[in-house]
């Protein structure tokens, strides 16, 4: 699977701003038809998908639970995730 994950961290922990809120995360991906993602929030966070152009596309987004969701594609896509 070719996935790439921004900001990179060490942790489990998921980046925050100054004030204590989460940070977006970007995920970028390659002809993938599911990508999982854990993010250790304890929360279903707002989940924008992109095209390898920036163009927004649909996918199936399910919550598996407060710390993890997977995106999902009727074919192949190349793109990216983000969330906050």
């Amino acid at each position: 699977m070719n996935v790439n994950i921004f900001p990179s961290s060490q942790t489990n922990t998921p980046p925050t701003n100054n004030d204590g809120s989460y940070a977006p995360v970007m995920i970028y991906f390659t002809g993938q038809l599911s990508i999982p993602v854990v993010h250790n929030k304890g929360i279903r966070p707002i989940v924008s998908i992109s095209n390898s152009i920036g163009e927004k596309i649909e996918g199936q987004i399910f919550y598996n639970n407060l710390n993890n969701f997977t995106v999902s594609f009727n074919n192949p896509q190349s793109g990216s995730i983000t969330y906050t």
